[in-house]
């Protein structure tokens, strides 16, 4: 049997974690505990869907019924394509459609040969900072046109936002209208030393919580 490399690429959750917006929190607590002589460790999960890392339906943007049970397994397990994008680790960094065209052509990599993709830049080692959110590297409008244009059915990222923080243009909601079988994970952990550019298979499988277009997943990509 051949050998595989498994790269765990969740954000993990915990209290007092960064968060979206104001009302967004997170509380784990220990309802009890053997090591409090108790018969049994038990603990409350009050998370809200959107943190850690998440999967999304065009519902989170869209007036629309989708849900994350109208999807097969197999679609939150793909073959899917990975473009490593270096030198973007300071604050509010643009990643362009230039940026992506330039290492895929380095790898020979024809990215119309998948319906997946992942854009990584390495923006997870900042989640313990103040302005995780808020100073995030995002996608240039060129490189969203060009994601829109490849008809790609899962995106996914290791950035909180893919929009400019300070002049928003609302690049989520065009992809979603683009097309709204659309799924999305954010914000992936991945460390660019680890992963390079290339085919990755990608299982983002969600929590089945029923009724919902969004809820936590354990991200792996596995080479």
């Amino acid at each position: 049997m051949s050998k595989c490399t498994i790269i765990d690429a969740t954000l993990p959750i915990y209290n007092k974690m960064w968060k979206y917006r104001d009302g967004w929190d997170n509380e784990v607590s220990v309802l009890m505990s053997t090591r409090n002589n108790e018969p049994s460790t038990v603990y409350r999960f009050n998370l809200c869907s959107h943190t850690g890392t998440y999967i999304e339906t065009s519902q989170h943007k869209l007036n629309n019924s989708i849900l994350l049970s109208d999807f097969a397994l197999t679609d939150f397990y793909r073959k899917t394509l990975v473009v490593k994008i270096e030198g973007k680790q300071h604050a509010n960094s643009k990643i362009t459609k230039q940026d992506v065209l330039i290492e895929l052509s380095k790898k020979n990599i024809d990215s119309k040969l998948y319906d997946s993709l992942i854009i990584a830049c390495g923006w997870g080692v900042n989640r313990n900072n103040e302005n995780y959110i808020k100073d995030s590297p995002y996608f240039t409008k060129d490189l969203t046109d060009w994601i829109i244009e490849q008809n790609f059915m899962l995106l996914a990222t290791d950035t909180p936002m893919i929009d400019d923080f300070y002049d928003k243009y609302f690049p989520v909601e065009k992809m979603f209208a683009a097309n709204e079988k659309l799924l999305v994970v954010a914000p992936l952990l991945l460390n660019l030393n680890e992963i390079e550019t290339g085919e990755y298979l990608f299982s983002c499988l969600p929590l089945r919580i029923k009724d919902t277009s969004a809820a936590h997943c354990r991200a792996v990509l596995i080479k």
